[in-house]
């Protein structure tokens, strides 16, 4: 099993992973205006940042009981 970890991801990137990685952390996000980041556990989708001003942000989290499929970032929805 693979734990993956301390990164710096930019704005624009997207994350994929394999079965056997289990756990991610410690990623330094790139945070535009207008944007978020999201994370697909399990086929769900979960909004780890949401549109904040233009910065670096830290996320430290793991999933080591649930299938983290990918995180990627997208344009925030109007309305």
């Amino acid at each position: 099993d693979i734990r993956v970890g301390g990164m710096y991801i930019y704005e624009g990137t997207e994350i994929r992973c394999s079965e056997q990685v289990i756990g991610i952390n410690a990623l330094y996000l790139e945070n535009r205006s207008g944007y978020e980041w999201v994370a697909v556990v399990n086929g769900e989708e979960t909004v780890l940042v949401g549109d904040e001003a233009e910065e670096w942000l830290s996320i430290d989290m793991f999933w080591e009981d649930e299938r983290l499929e990918r995180i990627f970032s997208r344009k925030v929805k109007n309305g």
